[in-house]
């Protein structure tokens, strides 16, 4: 059977940050040099970017935001 769905719930991530405690197990964790407003607006902005990518493609995508 294939299931798959249309209609994503996808996150605003408000609370991305790097994790020491998992750093050692995830290879996608990488310290970056840079202020956490200046990651924080990246990550809002590729975020925007991903969502108006699947919306151009003709999917529903559902965004909630993140609680600190």
């Amino acid at each position: 059977m294939k299931q798959q769905t249309n209609s994503p719930f996808l996150v605003c991530p408000l609370n991305f940050v790097f994790n020491i405690d998992t750093a050692h197990s995830n290879v996608f964790q990488q310290v970056i040099h840079e202020s956490p407003q200046v990651i924080s607006q990246k990550v809002h902005a590729e975020f925007e970017r991903f969502v108006e990518t699947l919306e151009a493609a003709g999917v529903d995508v559902h965004v909630f935001e993140d609680t600190k």
